[in-house]
């Protein structure tokens, strides 16, 4: 057998036998390529059109102190969403824009029931239970497990548990740039819980859920860390309308570091304990200590 090698014939087939697994490795990297060249112009245009609807939303508020244009730009873009799902051929860019589409249904669903018509933290609750539904059923649709989503037990818990601390102290800066009203008016214990636990489920642990577990792995899928890029950019425009650029800007920042840890761990635990911390501390605990 080893004289086989030594012939011109067998080192001919020696070097074919190296070289296959480098071709099939080079093949398979020039189609993860062609996949995202693809794949880029459908998510930049499915973004611009999110922008433009919440742009719609801004300006009508704030030029004629209604929501109408904004409610119409957001079923726009919802029912060119799904007939894109529907008649897309390409399977990457059909679960991107299947993804993307629980935005609008948020969106849609925060403007059928305007804040100030109903105490805000129940305003979260009536919001977030049908968008948990509508996240479900989505990753059912994408045949997404748990552990696509994030929901998975961390391997090592003390860097989750220091991700999750990591709220304490975004919580101050998010309060002094944002300042927003006390979400507990009346600072008794059971408020004070009751408003801890309930922007926890259907703030930080509803947005990780939609941002980092849906949108960000479905992305990833195809653009590996381009999925961070497309669920920090979602994270920005859905704040575009507190007309506020830092805190837009900085939770940015935010929404890049929870991408990179989710990530690198492939759990959402650890950053679900910082949103929910930083939302906690932000809007009742720094509120009621600075007023």
């Amino acid at each position: 057998m080893a004289e086989a090698h030594t012939t011109p014939a067998g080192r001919f087939a020696a070097n074919a036998a190296r070289a296959a697994p480098a071709a099939a490795r080079r093949t398979a990297a020039d189609s993860v390529d062609v996949v995202r060249e693809h794949l880029w112009p459908v998510v930049i245009v499915a973004l611009a059109a999110i922008t433009a609807a919440e742009a719609a939303l801004v300006i009508g508020a704030l030029a004629a102190d209604t929501v109408a244009a904004g409610a119409i730009a957001y079923a726009l873009v919802l029912v060119a969403f799904l007939w894109a799902c529907i008649a897309w051929t390409t399977e990457p860019a059909r679960r991107v824009l299947l993804a993307l589409t629980i935005v609008p249904i948020v969106r849609l669903l925060s403007l059928s029931l305007p804040s100030v018509l109903v105490p805000a933290l129940d305003w979260y609750i009536l919001i977030g239970i049908p968008a948990l539904l509508g996240i479900i059923l989505v990753a059912r649709a994408l045949g997404l497990r748990p552990a696509d989503l994030g929901l998975v037990r961390p391997r090592r818990i003390r860097p989750q548990l220091l991700v999750a601390s990591s709220g304490l102290l975004l919580g101050l800066p998010a309060y002094l740039i944002s300042r927003p009203d006390p979400t507990a008016a009346i600072p008794t214990p059971f408020l004070i819980v009751q408003a801890a636990v309930i922007l926890g489920v259907f703030g930080g642990f509803l947005e990780e859920l939609l941002y980092r577990g849906l949108i960000q792995s479905v992305a990833s899928a195809s653009l590996a860390r381009g999925g961070i890029i497309v669920s920090s950019a979602t994270t920005a425009i859905m704040y575009m309308s507190s007309l506020n650029v830092r805190y837009v800007l900085f939770m940015i920042l935010v929404a890049i570091f929870f991408g990179l840890v989710v990530r690198r761990t492939g759990s959402i635990a650890g950053t679900t304990g910082a949103h929910a911390i930083l939302l906690v501390t932000q809007l009742v605990v720094w509120p009621l200590a600075i007023g």
